[in-house]
């Protein structure tokens, strides 16, 4: 009922990214990802529906955000990698497990992807050519002007 049928998503298409937080008996932990439709609590029903599964209980839990981008995967690959040390790792795995995060400054974080601009993904060292170029056409296509990037 709740699975979404991913096929159908290309990594240049419009989307969200979101976060999603967890209370668990020893720990609140947020899942930062993406999913391409207007109903990210379509998604967010489907990471409980695969929490339940594995762990037979529900936890609390909430959206804390969610914001439309252009290019949502390469906002969620940069937080990843801004997030790596404070990543989560469950005992067992279900959908979306890998990218939970915890003992972060979590109004930063949301703080942060509210204000998001492309520009800070251009600073990247370890960004690929082909997304380096996928940003600046982004930023030269849109009615980007220098304050603010329209999204």
């Amino acid at each position: 009922m709740f699975k979404t049928d991913r096929s159908m998503y290309k990594k240049d298409t419009e989307g969200r990214v979101y976060v999603f937080e967890f209370i668990l008996s020893n720990a609140i932990v947020y899942k930062v990802g993406i999913c391409h439709t207007d109903r990210v609590v379509d998604r967010f029903m489907e990471v409980l529906k695969g929490f339940f599964t594995v762990y037979r209980y529900v936890p609390e839990a909430r959206v804390l955000k969610y914001k439309k981008f252009p290019k949502p995967l390469l906002v969620e690959k940069h937080l990843h990698t801004e997030l790596e040390e404070y990543r989560y790792k469950f005992s067992k795995k279900f959908s979306g497990s890998t990218e939970f995060f915890t003992d972060i400054d979590i109004d930063y974080l949301l703080e942060y992807i509210e204000e998001f601009r492309y520009e800070e993904l251009l600073k990247c060292t370890e960004i690929a050519t082909k997304d380096y170029n996928s940003i600046k056409e982004l930023l030269k296509d849109s009615t980007y002007v220098d304050e603010e990037v329209p999204f």
